[in-house]
């Protein structure tokens, strides 16, 4: 939803020429929209009892049965939403660009700032992509896999000298290791992208104590020299 809600303010700021003022305006509601769907679904997850523990991690995920309908079929639209929204702001941004160019000006900023944002899209899209295959793939074929291997399991404690081990390999380490991998790229790929030198003054702005001679006001500051004052 964070993603959708980015490629809709860049399509707002490139082909509609929106500005920071605009889009600061609006942002209540941009925020609102990024976390009231996201509490949606997780709190319909919670209350369906969709939700089990990764077998690797231990971490919370959605259950295999319901995988489909509440996190891969939700994130494909918002990705691919996000995806459309960028599309057509990259395509305003170079028009802007030949503008700028036929206008004999440079567009040295514009392009450096067209292919950050470009890298960051590629970088953010694509591992989510390959991560909701790999989720959609999990959860496809464990529920046979997990069958297999407690009927082997069974099996191996009626039989003398057995070694367990799994007899089917449907989804293996690597595909999940992999989603673990993608997952990550994601939220570094974020962070490269938030933790600019805006963000860190911002940060600094409302963290750092502001400077005591600046709190204390001059009370005569209101009269001018030559008032009389009694």
């Amino acid at each position: 939803m964070w993603w959708a809600v980015l490629c809709g303010c860049w399509l707002l700021s490139a082909r509609n020429e929106w500005s920071s003022e605009a889009l600061y305006d609006i942002a209540p509601y941009l925020h609102a929209a990024a976390w009231i769907l996201p509490i949606f679904f997780t709190g319909g997850s919670l209350l369906s009892r969709n939700v089990v523990a990764d077998e690797l991690t231990g971490l919370c995920q959605i259950s295999d049965e319901s995988a489909l309908w509440l996190e891969v079929l939700p994130h494909a639209m918002l990705l691919l939403l996000g995806c459309v929204f960028g599309s057509v702001a990259g395509s305003a941004l170079v028009r802007v660009r030949r503008a700028v160019r036929c206008a004999g000006r440079s567009a040295m900023k514009l392009e450096r700032l067209m292919t950050r944002l470009g890298i960051f899209a590629l970088l953010y899209a694509l591992p989510a992509l390959g991560g909701l295959v790999c989720v959609l793939q999990e959860a496809s074929v464990r529920p046979r896999w997990r069958k297999l291997a407690l009927l082997a399991a069974l099996d191996c404690r009626a039989t003398q000298n057995c070694t367990p081990g799994p007899v089917y390999r449907a989804a293996g380490l690597e595909v999940a290791l992999l989603r673990l991998f993608l997952s990550l790229v994601i939220g570094v790929t974020s962070g490269m992208w938030v933790w600019s030198g805006k963000t860190c003054r911002a940060w600094s702005r409302l963290l750092v104590a502001p400077n005591k001679s600046a709190r204390i006001q001059n009370p005569f500051q209101g009269f001018k020299q030559d008032d009389n004052i009694a």
